[in-house]
């Protein structure tokens, strides 16, 4: 003699639907790694292995992984595949 009740559960597709878009609507954002960056000063432009440390007002800092030295740039100065990936950042 079986005594209870039998009871299907069924999953909330809501839920899923809800879990499913959150992972579709995550980007990740790129690492802050040494990479090449592309420097316009004049006529002039220049590429320099740096990583990005911080933007103050206007100024972009990168530091140049040869000397250590950390500089200022402008975001003129700056490559238009330089602007994105600090766009990517979500620092511009």
């Amino acid at each position: 003699v079986q005594a209870g009740v039998f009871m299907s559960l069924l999953r909330n597709k809501k839920i899923d639907k809800k879990e499913d878009s959150d992972i579709d609507n995550k980007i990740e954002k790129p690492q802050i790694i040494y990479r090449n960056w592309t420097i316009k000063r004049g006529s002039k432009t220049y590429t320099y292995e740096c990583i990005f440390v911080k933007k103050v007002g206007s100024k972009i800092y990168l530091k140049e992984k040869s000397r250590g030295k950390t500089l200022p740039f402008s975001e003129t100065e700056l490559s238009t595949e330089d602007i994105l990936y600090l766009e990517a950042l979500e620092v511009l």
